[in-house]
Parts: C-alpha cells; sequence; structure tokens
C-alpha cells in the first residue's frame, strides 16, 4: 500500500472537536500527540477525503490534485540536469499547491459559516490560509500519521501549543467545542461546491474576499466582491442572450456572430447589462439596485475618488451582494460571520520555567 500524503490547516481559533481529552487520560500513559492526534471525523468520496482530529487539525486529500503531483515528480526526476526543462515544473507544482490552498479556503469558510442566526457556536475567525499555515502530513501504510513535511511549517499558535507546557497546560488552554455532526454537515456542503461546475473558483475568489474584509483591507474586499458580482453578471446575460435565441424561417439565427459581438463589446458595461437584466425580469429590482450600489463603491475605489471612505459597512454591502449572485447562480447560499474583532492572546502555559 502506497504511502498517502493529506495537506492540512489548523481553524484560527483553537478548538476541540467532539470530546476533550481529561487530565486524568495522560496518566493512562496515553502521549500528548496520541489524545491530540485522535482521529474523530474522516470523510472519504471518489473527490476528496477529510480528516479531522480532536485538537481541530483538518486534514485534505484530493485523489485528481496527487495525480497530477506524481505526474511532475516522475517528470523532474528523469529530466537531465544539463538541459534546460521542456517545461516549467516549479509553476506547475506552485498551480497545484495554490488549487489545493483554495480548497482549504473554502473548507474553512463553510465552517465558519455553518451557523444560524441564534447559533450559539463562536465565531471560528476566519482568515486566509496561506502557505505559511498549511502543512503537509504523511500518513503510512498502517493509517498512522508521520512526521511533518520538513518544507512545511505548522500554525505557529499550534506549533507553541506542541513544543511548550505539560499535559495540564495544553487542557486549560480555552478551546471552542465543536460538535462532530458539524463537520458532516459542512463536508457535505464542501461536496456540493466540488460538483458544482465553476463553483469552487467563485467561492475561493469570496473567499478571499471575506478575508480581506476580516483583516481590515476593505478596500481589497470590495474590490474582489465585485469581480464575483460581475462575473455571475457575464453568466446571467451570456445565459439570457441565449435564451432569446431563436432560429428565423429563413433558417438564420437571431443571434448571429455579429450580433454576439456587439452585445458584448465593451460599450456594453456592467451598468449597461445590469440595467437590461433587469428591465427584461432576469433579476429583481432589490437585487439591481445592490449591484449598482457595489458598482458605484467599486468605481470610487479604482478611480481612487479621495472622498469616498471605505469602512466596514461598505464592505459588509459589496459581499453580501456577491453573496446573493452566487445564490442566484448556483443556488448555493453561504452567510459567513462578517464581524471583525480584535484578536487575543492566550498564555500557553503558565509556568515559565518550562521555557
Amino acid at each position: 500500500m502506497s504511502e498517502k500524503v493529506f495537506t492540512a490547516f489548523y481553524p484560527s481559533t483553537p478548538i476541540w472537536v467532539g470530546d476533550s481529552p481529561q487530565p486524568d487520560l495522560f496518566a493512562t500513559g496515553v502521549s500528548i500527540y496520541e489524545a491530540y492526534a485522535t482521529e474523530v471525523f474522516t470523510k472519504k468520496t471518489t473527490r476528496f477525503c477529510v480528516k479531522v482530529c480532536r485538537d481541530g487539525q483538518i486534514l485534505l486529500r484530493i485523489p485528481d490534485l496527487e495525480a497530477r503531483r506524481s505526474l511532475l515528480f516522475r517528470a523532474q526526476s528523469t529530466q537531465n540536469e544539463h538541459q534546460p526543462p521542456a517545461e516549467n515544473l516549479f509553476d506547475k507544482s506552485a498551480a497545484i499547491r495554490g488549487e489545493y490552498l483554495a480548497l482549504l479556503n473554502i473548507f474553512f469558510l463553510l465552517l465558519d459559516s455553518n451557523r444560524s442566526g441564534a447559533d450559539p457556536r463562536p465565531d471560528l475567525g476566519y482568515y486566509e490560509i496561506t502557505p505559511r499555515d498549511a502543512f503537509q502530513v504523511l500518513f503510512t501504510p498502517n493509517e498512522k500519521p508521520g512526521a511533518f513535511s520538513e518544507s512545511a511549517s505548522i500554525h505557529s499558535a499550534e506549533r507553541t501549543r506542541l513544543l511548550y507546557g505539560g499535559p495540564s497546560s495544553f487542557i486549560k488552554i480555552p478551546r471552542a467545542k465543536l460538535p462532530i455532526s458539524l463537520f458532516e454537515q459542512v463536508t457535505d456542503k464542501f461536496r456540493t461546491v466540488l460538483e458544482t461546475e465553476g463553483l469552487v473558483k467563485t467561492l475561493a475568489l469570496y473567499a478571499k474576499a471575506v478575508s480581506e474584509l476580516k483583516s481590515g483591507g476593505y478596500r481589497t474586499s470590495v474590490v474582489l466582491a465585485w469581480f464575483v458580482i460581475e462575473e455571475v453578471l457575464i453568466y446571467l446575460w451570456q445565459q439570457h442572450l441565449e435564451s432569446l435565441d431563436v432560429e428565423y424561417a429563413s433558417g438564420r439565427r437571431r443571434m448571429n456572430e455579429k450580433r454576439r459581438k456587439i452585445l458584448n463589446d465593451r460599450q456594453f458595461t456592467a451598468s449597461v447589462v445590469s440595467n437590461t437584466l433587469e428591465i427584461t425580469g432576469v433579476i429583481t429590482n432589490e437585487l439591481f439596485n445592490t449591484i449598482d450600489r457595489v458598482r458605484g463603491y467599486r468605481n470610487k475605489i479604482v478611480h481612487n475618488d479621495l472622498e469616498f471612505g471605505v469602512d466596514l459597512k461598505v464592505a459588509t454591502a459589496a459581499l453580501e451582494c456577491a453573496g446573493q449572485m452566487i445564490e442566484r447562480r448556483w443556488a448555493f447560499k453561504i452567510s459567513p460571520n462578517l464581524s471583525v474583532g480584535v484578536s487575543t492572546f492566550h498564555e500557553p502555559f503558565n509556568d515559565t520555567n518550562n521555557l
């Protein structure tokens, strides 16, 4: 049986998944690693495999991406070092890593968004997962996790927890508790995302916009949200044109090549397209007004309107509109926590002698 590599991360907020380990557990000889690394949830489909550990470590494996990675490794191993590469293997490897990061961010966003208005579950503090946060975990044939990749770094906060302090210190670290059932719900949504054409790319962009808002990058958040809005606008416009295409008695099509070129010319701006879609009933007047308002925000930012102040309210409005557009196209609803809180830091241990 071949070894398997997963790409993993820890949520920004420390969590327990399921029951937290009790202090007396370590008296039985169970190591800290065993208590933390216990897998409490696994979901495997033909498209992905997700594992979740008790301490909140989330591991993802995408067979298609791993197959592409293997092909690159084989190409690299057979490449003559004295000859220039026939193709840029580094760029292709970086692209695969980028696809993994996009999927990790989507999963994290879904996890943090999977709550109702009355849900007491804590804000998990969604922030974009970068190469500094993601790391690889190797599973040997007996399915026990092996060493971390030397080239990857563990989330800095979690690394501190693993390196310092004893069992009692670990138990005392403030952690939110999440039910295992939550991950069943999230993986079902994640599967829907992977199986829905075009949704991964758009939702990854939306996740970046949410992260920028949470980080206080309101201007960037609005622009990214507009990218999502405009992308769906173009899709709705194309679908609308297709719906109007008929064959005349002469055998000619209404939407011939010349007319398509005209109707997709740069003169048909987002403003013209959105107005036309509202007039013809493709989108509601309420959605049109929201799109038009966010378009104004985007234009003021791009044209550097110094009198326009971009704040949390503006960025939130843009993201809410982008979410409506995602739901309009794919019937996929996502409601991220868009509050911006002040980060707090917890001491991982009380005994400074452990340093």
